[in-house]
């Protein structure tokens, strides 16, 4: 990955790690979600020091993987109420202007490695060329014959789990020529210098694929294969209210950077995990039951990755990745989420992290 500077806003704690030759006084307005006409200030969080070098525009002197922390000269010098903090409305509107900001100048300056997984002029995309041959067709069939093959189903689709329960699916996914240039497209991207940002909040390497501009492909998936499997393997009063969102991003795994996954449970009501390869060994998953059914905690299931292989399971299912003995993973994750669904049911707990909130009593492997 190209060395970068990493900016991170004073309120609300969220970075972008970008590449000095993309870094300007203009640019980190845009991309961190500053008015205009804001006067920026920023402080090396090791040294809390003010960098004056900042201010007169010029970020030569700025040590790459260091955090520097942003902020305007108006929010600094504001008064004790100003400095309380900000009420939701006002988060969740500087979260999207910041999305705005960063969708708007990645789509100006990134240049497309695979322009096919962008989509076509009309906007499609062909499901032959994304999914695995046979799960596309036993798709087909769900959704145009009201007498499917169920032993197709069970044939091909490998259940790891009780599926009254906790109801882990496990079956050949993505073709390996649409993995390689999933791939391909990220290190591209990577290597662009183009400001990145972390995927969640346990992964320190890994983009977010609907920022890049993949949001179109991602919905397309979400739409086409993830909607009418959760349809056929979940529950009714879960999967009827529709999954109509998705957060969806890779994640990297090698020994110099992130090498495991500790124990948690996805902001998601679905989860699909694919496997888009490389040469590895080790990082399997490990699953520890439901978060709200206490009768799944004595789960044990550990479950290795293969390329283009899914796992499909459901966000409050708790697991991890056991460590990565050598070379290095690519993951495709994409959590679907149902508004309405959110609306009638409100989560244990307001995080997607699982380790201290009641939750914690099986640490996972490694």
């Amino acid at each position: 990955m190209a060395e970068r500077l990493v900016f991170v806003l004073i309120t609300p704690r969220v970075g972008v790690r970008i590449g000095a030759k993309w870094a300007t006084e203009g640019a980190l307005k845009e991309l961190l979600g500053f008015e205009e006409d804001a006067k920026i200030v920023v402080f090396d969080s090791d040294t809390n020091e003010y960098r004056p070098d900042v201010a007169t525009k010029s970020f030569a002197q700025l040590t790459p993987d260091r955090v520097y922390l942003v902020s305007s000269e108006n929010e600094v010098e504001g008064d004790d109420e100003q400095q309380k903090g900000m009420t939701m409305a006002e988060f969740y509107e500087r979260i999207r202007r910041i999305e705005k900001g960063q969708t708007s100048f990645i789509k100006r300056n990134y240049v497309q490695k695979h322009p096919e997984l962008f989509g076509t002029e009309d906007g499609s995309f062909d499901p032959n060329a994304i999914f695995d041959a046979h799960l596309w067709s036993l798709v087909q069939k769900q959704q145009g014959e009201a007498n499917e093959d169920a032993a197709s189903w069970d044939a091909f689709v490998q259940c790891v789990s009780d599926p009254k329960k906790s109801g882990l699916y496990t079956f050949p996914c993505l073709d390996e020529t649409f993995c390689t240039k999933l791939v391909e497209e990220v290190e591209s991207y990577e290597a662009s210098g183009l400001p990145v940002s972390r995927p969640n909040s346990m992964n320190n390497f890994g983009l977010i694929l609907d920022v890049i501009g993949l949001r179109p492909l991602m919905t397309f998936i979400r739409e086409t294969l993830i909607s009418p499997l959760a349809r056929r393997f979940y529950s009714p009063d879960l999967i009827l209210e529709g999954l109509d969102s998705h957060h969806a991003f890779v994640v990297q795994y090698d020994l110099e950077g992130d090498k495991k996954l500790d124990f948690h449970y996805d902001d998601s009501e679905v989860t699909l995990n694919v496997c888009l390869g490389r040469k590895f060994e080790g990082g399997d998953l490990f699953f520890r039951g439901l978060l709200d059914d206490k009768s799944t905690h004595d789960e044990n299931l550990t479950v290795p990755h293969s390329l283009g292989k899914a796992l499909l399971h459901l966000g409050k299912h708790r697991h991890g990745a056991n460590p990565i003995v050598s070379g290095e993973r690519y993951n495709l994750i994409i959590w679907c989420r149902s508004s309405s669904y959110r609306e009638k049911s409100a989560p244990a707990c307001g995080c997607s992290c699982g380790n201290d909130h009641g939750h914690e009593e099986e640490e996972g492997e490694g």
